[in-house]
C-alpha cells in the first residue's frame, strides 16, 4: 500500500508550539517534521493558537497534497480564493495594535463586500488587478458616502495586507500598490483661549475627576489618546518625577520617558492617591471598574465632546465644535513654548526633529509676531 502523509496538528508543550506532521519523501518513507513556525515569537495564546490553525489549514489544503517539505511548492500554481488570501492576510498582521486590527477588519469586510457586488467573477486573489481597487476605491467614495481621508487609510490598509501576500508569494503583485492619495479634508481643530481653557477646565474639574486628569496628562505631558488608555500606576516614577512608557504604549512602539511638571506630581499624590493605587491597574478604568482592563477608545473624547457641547448651549464658550480632545495638547505645546527653549518641548512633545516641532506649533497658532510688530506707515 502506499504511503502518504499524515496531516498537521498542533503539539504545545511546556517550553514551545510546533506543528507535527509526516510526508512520504522521494524513496516511499515516511517522515515526520515538528516545525514552531515562529509560533512562539506571538506572546498572545488566543493569536498563536489562531495563527497555528491557519497554518495548518495552509499545510494540510495546499502544501502536504503537492509533497512538501521535500518538494518545492509555488504557492500561486495551486491558486487561492479572495476571501482565504484576505483572511490570511490579517492573520499575518497578528502583531499589530488591536484598533490597527480593527482597521485591517473594516477594510477587508468593506472590499469583500465590493467584490461579491461588482466583482463576482474574480476567484483566485492572484486576479486581482489595479483596476479593482481603483474602482473599489470610488465606489467606497461615491456608494458609501466616505471621506477622502478615510478613503486614503482604507487604501493604505488593503495595500499593507496585499504586501504580506506579495512577501508570502500568494500573490504576483499588489493591486494597491502606487495608488495616488486623495487631497484630505483639514481637520477644524484649533487650541483653546485663555477663558476657554479656565471655563471647561474648571467644569471638567467640578463634575468629571476622571476627564480632568485625562486632560492634565494630555497638557502638560503631551500623552496621546491610545497612550493615556494604556497608561498603568506602575508607569508612573514618581520619586523621580517621570512617566515611563513602554514600547507597546506609544505611537512609534519605542520606550520613551516623559517629564511630570512638579505642580502635576503633588496633584497625583495627593488629590488621586497614585502611591496607593495597584501597579498594574489602568487609570481609566473600563466596564470592569477594578482597574483591570482600560477605557473603551473614544469614551474619553465622547464625554469632552458632551461637556462642549453643554457649555457651548449655555453660552459659555463660542464655536465649540472647533474644540476637540487634542486640542488640549496643542493649547499645552503653545503654552510650554511661550515659557520655554523649543528644545525642551521637542523633547516633552518627544518628536524626532526640531523641525517637527516647529511645524506642529506653526499649524497650532496662526498670530504672526512679526506681522504684530511692524511699524505702521500710512
Amino acid at each position: 500500500m502506499e504511503k502518504k502523509f499524515l496531516p498537521a496538528i498542533l503539539r504545545k508543550y511546556a517550553d514551545r508550539w510546533c506543528i507535527e506532521f509526516y510526508q512520504v519523501n522521494r524513496v516511499g518513507e515516511r517522515v515526520r517534521f515538528r516545525k514552531t513556525y515562529d509560533l512562539n515569537r506571538i506572546k498572545s495564546l488566543k493569536e498563536r493558537k489562531k495563527r497555528a490553525l491557519q497554518l495548518i489549514h495552509e499545510l494540510n489544503d495546499i502544501y502536504l497534497p503537492n509533497g512538501y517539505p521535500f518538494v518545492s511548492i509555488d504557492r500561486r500554481k495551486k491558486g487561492m480564493t479572495i476571501n482565504d488570501g484576505l483572511d490570511l492576510s490579517l492573520n499575518l498582521k497578528h502583531n499589530a495594535r488591536q484598533s490597527t486590527i480593527k482597521s485591517y477588519t473594516y477594510a477587508i469586510k468593506q472590499f469583500k463586500i465590493y467584490l461579491s457586488k461588482h466583482r463576482p467573477n474574480i476567484e483566485y486573489i492572484d486576479d486581482l488587478k489595479k483596476i479593482d481597487a481603483l474602482d473599489f476605491l470610488d465606489y467606497m467614495i461615491i456608494d458609501r458616502k466616505i471621506s477622502n481621508t478615510t478613503r486614503n487609510s482604507t487604501s493604505s490598509h488593503l495595500r499593507s495586507l496585499f504586501s504580506e501576500l506579495v512577501q508570502k508569494e500568494y500573490l504576483s503583485n499588489n493591486p494597491f500598490n502606487n495608488i495616488k492619495k486623495l487631497r484630505e479634508e483639514q481637520k477644524r481643530r484649533r487650541p483653546l483661549s485663555e477663558d476657554e481653557k479656565r471655563i471647561i477646565s474648571n467644569y471638567v474639574k467640578d463634575n468629571n475627576r476622571v476627564l480632568y486628569l485625562a486632560i492634565k496628562l494630555m497638557y502638560h505631558c503631551f500623552l496621546r489618546k491610545e497612550e493615556l488608555r494604556r497608561l498603568k500606576y506602575k508607569h508612573f516614577d514618581l520619586r523621580n518625577e517621570v512617566i515611563r512608557l513602554e514600547g507597546n504604549t506609544t505611537k512609534n512602539k519605542k520606550a520613551d520617558i516623559v517629564t511630570i511638571p512638579r505642580g502635576l506630581t503633588n496633584l497625583l499624590i495627593n488629590d488621586y492617591q497614585f502611591l496607593q493605587k495597584p501597579p498594574n491597574d489602568y487609570l481609566f478604568n473600563g466596564a470592569s471598574k477594578d482597574g483591570s482592563t482600560t477605557i473603551g477608545r473614544n469614551t474619553l473624547t465622547t464625554i469632552h465632546r458632551r461637556i462642549i457641547n453643554q457649555l457651548e448651549s449655555e453660552g459659555l464658550i463660542q464655536d465649540g465644535k472647533s474644540l476637540h480632545f487634542y486640542s488640549w495638547k496643542d493649547t499645552g505645546a503653545i503654552y510650554m513654548a511661550s515659557k520655554m527653549d523649543i528644545e525642551s518641548v521637542r523633547k516633552q512633545l518627544r518628536h524626532a526633529s526640531l523641525e517637527t516641532t516647529q511645524r506642529y506649533l506653526k499649524t497650532m497658532d496662526n498670530f504672526n509676531k512679526a506681522v504684530y510688530d511692524i511699524d505702521i506707515d500710512i
